[in-house]
């Protein structure tokens, strides 16, 4: 599924900054690296195509839906669909098990079926990231780096279009981040996701196809093997 934010500007009215996105798309299918120093706009721009945040002016489209101009309820609907997060933090719940967790949007989802083959597909996601022993045991009980694993379970379980990702490996050792990403990022090209990650990690932006570089009062995004860049500008936040 493709995003395109079109001559997009946000403002924080208590901090004063300000993100200007000319003109950005994101292709469907593609993998896209977001980097840049702390406060420059990054988790602003996640969330202005996730539609967690609508924007001051301009558009923001989500495959053939225009989520900018969608009221609350709308774009959380439209999120909980085809929109798989992978946070910082995880967020899983410790009295459930590894199961439980990696089902939840089905819980919160009532467009969603929890039946046999969703039991199956959590299974197999799993398996796909050395789960399969750990399906019954609780959260409480893992490493970060497992829990991580469950987290990317989550967030493609229930097949979105679209996985956006908070900095997933920032808490891990370098070997354990490797290997999350890895497992990641196979499951990803598997089923034909859109990407959009935010990360410090400059060793890993060889694994995107494009990447988004964010400054203070400009980001440009370029295409690996064309070169291409288009300017973003923003400030801040």
């Amino acid at each position: 599924m493709e995003i395109e934010l079109d001559k997009v500007a946000y403002q924080y009215p208590d901090n004063g900054f300000c993100l200007r996105v000319p003109s950005l798309v994101v292709p469907g299918g593609s993998r896209v690296a977001v980097v840049g120093p702390s406060g420059t706009g990054k988790t602003t721009l996640l969330n202005l195509m996730a539609g967690v945040l609508v924007p001051d002016e301009g558009s923001v489209h989500l495959g053939d839906h225009t989520v900018s101009s969608l009221h609350d309820t709308a774009r959380r609907r439209l999120r909980l669909q085809h929109i798989g997060f992978v946070f910082q933090t995880v967020d899983l719940l410790d009295y459930l098990d590894v199961r439980d967790n990696i089902l939840l949007p089905y819980r919160i989802n009532r467009g969603l079926n929890l039946n046999a083959e969703a039991m199956a597909r959590a299974a197999e996601l799993a398996r796909a990231v050395g789960l399969a022993d750990k399906l019954d045991r609780r959260i409480d009980r893992l490493s970060q780096g497992e829990r991580q694993r469950v987290g990317v379970c989550r967030a493609l379980v229930h097949r979105p279009a679209v996985v956006l990702a908070d900095e997933p490996t920032s808490a891990l050792d370098p070997g354990t981040a490797d290997t999350v990403l890895d497992e990641m990022f196979s499951l990803v090209e598997s089923q034909g996701n859109t990407l959009v990650m935010l990360t410090h990690d400059r060793s890993a932006l060889d694994r995107f196809e494009r990447v988004i570089y964010i400054d203070d009062g400009v980001a440009s995004i370029a295409e690996h093997d064309q070169g291409s860049r288009t300017l973003l500008s923003g400030g801040g936040g």
